[in-house]
């Protein structure tokens, strides 16, 4: 007798996480081990952008070999001209999203609840990247914080305004400080969309194949929200980001 699709997903999610702790031993055996031992040898600024970096290239390396081939990534740059640091806003359907900040194209600093800085080995990565801890700084720390490393060190800073994983396909409401943080210093806003992980991880984690895309959309330049509030950017932001959602799911189908 053929086991029931229950038993099938369940089989898969086992072994998929398999190979997920396998990708991982291996990035930290041959990659982070390595870039952990050369840090005594360069300077803190370079430091901390290898400690970001094995964060980063981590996201993207497990999630290719875990999900090859029954898991499709895609991922499309539709402004690959633009390049500077800014601020980057998701979406946010699955515990999952996080990993795919692995394939942004550029260096870049994380907005975290408590719990990745629990994480061993990664926890203290995320420590040494100057990754915020959005539960710990308060918002005068984060802006001047921020303001440096998207102005003086050209890391953009990326974060999901809604806070917390939607519901429904649906985006929720969007909080403003990443937006109050681009209106402040006139930095670009690249909405970064996220589809498809909610089928793949469900909010059981609960690994099924499928298909995940990723689009990085083009930026929202300060010329073009000069003179706007912040919660103007917010809701013009939102916005844009929900009818492209809607037109490639659409598509999609």
């Amino acid at each position: 007798m053929d086991a029931s699709p229950g038993v099938r997903v369940r089989l898969f999610s086992f072994l998929f996480y398999v190979r997920f702790v396998l990708a991982t031993l291996i990035y930290c055996v041959f990659i982070g081990i390595p870039g952990i031992l050369i840090m005594p040898f360069v300077t803190s600024a370079f430091r901390r952008k290898i400690w970001r970096n094995l964060i980063r290239f981590y996201g993207r390396f497990v999630i290719r070999a875990s999900s090859f081939p029954f898991i499709k990534v895609e991922y499309h740059d539709l402004a690959p001209a633009e390049k500077s640091a800014g601020v980057v806003v998701a979406n946010h359907r699955s515990g999952s999203d996080a990993f795919m900040f692995g394939m942004w194209p550029g260096d870049l600093v994380q907005i975290a609840g408590e719990w990745p800085f629990k994480l061993p080995f990664f926890g203290v990565l995320a420590k040494c990247g100057g990754y915020y801890n959005i539960g710990r700084i308060g918002f005068d720390e984060f802006i001047r914080r921020a303001s440096d490393d998207i102005l003086k060190h050209n890391v953009s800073v990326v974060g999901f305004p809604e806070g917390t994983r939607s519901v429904t396909r649906e985006m929720g409401q969007f909080h403003g400080s990443l937006f109050r943080l681009a209106a402040k210093i006139s930095c670009p806003v690249y909405p970064f969309i996220i589809l498809g992980t909610e089928i793949v991880v469900n909010r059981q984690f609960v690994v099924s194949p499928g298909s995940i895309r990723m689009y990085k959309l083009p930026a929202v330049s300060p010329e073009q929200f000069a003179g706007w509030t912040p919660f103007q950017l917010k809701v013009y932001v939102r916005n844009l980001m929900a009818a492209k959602i809607a037109e490639l799911e659409k598509a999609g189908n």
